[in-house]
């Protein structure tokens, strides 16, 4: 009876979900709803999260989704750098690698490889959520990454490695992959000042007032295949440059910088100096992750034959530049938006 009664309301029913993607001293949000599983309408907003805390208007326009919406999905990504992939879903290979089991949240994948994450930083997402009580998903880096990779088709060669790397605007995360899971990943955090001023847009009418029609659900629903499923292989290269600085194993979800410089590129010399700073400290970070990982002893590695990144912030070319003339490895952007892949996602995850 229940489920006659499920299949007459569920038409009726609009169910939201909002993606967080939070970035220096804004948060970007993209918010969809769906009616009778059909997106109905998409909004993009930004907002101010003054030291890392959601803004009252922010949460004002949240509390409003929710009471436009008989159900409400809300969704971010993990920022910080305790978290990570390992080639196990054994506790006993989580402590070989000197994580402690008993503070991290972990997700098994096929039973073959495991993403987890610091149970204390999602507890205190979950705090700064606490008006809207919290969020129904934090998500870690890898996990985007590895949706992402799912959905753009990427298939990697059984004999050999694939790099991908996520290149956010106060963020980078490294993810390897073999075999179809991830052996290392890696990340950093650029911690720079957000110097855009840009407004944010706070105006909540034109959203939640605005009459929904069959040319609008249409409309919305052309704009979601926008991705390309096109990727070009590359050719196994010959040779591997590694670098004379070991990274520490201790610790296989952050790759410390060393002092030393990064190779010489070519640095566009009327570039903005912080964005100089900025491919430097991003081409130490890639030069001693990949270093890591092919002298890690706890798993025997493959040749990275090529690699793909994953642009959310502009300036990723520097990291394509520097793969190809001083790893040997190639590399190809493809845009993200992490707002809407953390918004799938949720889709996704509600759906199960």
């Amino acid at each position: 009876m229940s489920g006659f009664f499920d299949k007459l309301l569920f038409p009726l029913l609009r169910v939201g979900y909002a993606g967080i993607y939070s970035s220096g001293k804004k948060a970007n949000l993209l918010t969809r709803i769906y009616q009778n599983r059909k997106l109905v309408k998409e909004e993009r907003r930004e907002f101010e999260t003054p030291n890392g805390v959601p803004s009252g208007a922010m949460f004002e326009y949240l509390q409003r989704l929710e009471k436009r919406c008989a159900f409400v999905y809300s969704a971010t990504a993990l920022s910080s750098i305790n978290q990570g992939a390992l080639p196990s879903c054994d506790p006993a290979f989580f402590r070989e690698m000197h994580i402690e089991t008993d503070n991290i949240s972990t997700v098994y994948i096929d039973d073959k490889w495991s993403i987890y994450a610091s149970v204390f930083d999602i507890e205190e997402i979950q705090k700064k959520y606490d008006p809207i009580d919290g969020l129904d998903y934090v998500f870690p880096t890898e996990a985007l990454i590895d949706y992402y990779r799912r959905y753009i088709k990427i298939e990697i060669d059984k004999n050999a490695a694939f790099a991908f790397l996520l290149y956010a605007k106060t963020s980078a995360t490294l993810a390897i992959y073999q075999n179809d899971l991830i052996m290392y990943s890696s990340h950093i955090i650029f911690d720079e000042e957000d110097g855009e001023d840009t407004n944010p847009q706070n105006d909540m009418a034109d959203f939640f007032d605005e009459t929904l029609n069959d040319e609008a659900i249409e409309a919305n629903a052309a704009e979601l295949n926008n991705i390309s499923d096109d990727f070009n292989s590359i050719e196994d290269l010959n040779d591997f440059i590694a670098s004379d600085d070991p990274a520490s194993l201790d610790a296989p979800s952050e790759t410390k910088l060393d002092g030393d410089a990064a190779p010489e590129l070519d640095l566009n010399e009327d570039a903005p100096r912080f964005n100089i700073r900025r491919d430097m400290l991003l081409f130490n970070f890639l030069k001693n992750s990949f270093n890591a990982y092919y002298k890690n002893e706890h798993f025997a590695s493959a040749f990275i034959s090529s690699a793909a990144i994953l642009e959310a912030f502009e300036g990723a070319k520097s990291a394509v530049d520097f793969l190809k003339k001083e790893l040997c490895i190639e590399g190809k952007i493809y845009p993200i938006d992490i707002g809407a892949t953390i918004c799938k996602m949720a889709y996704e995850e509600a759906a199960l």
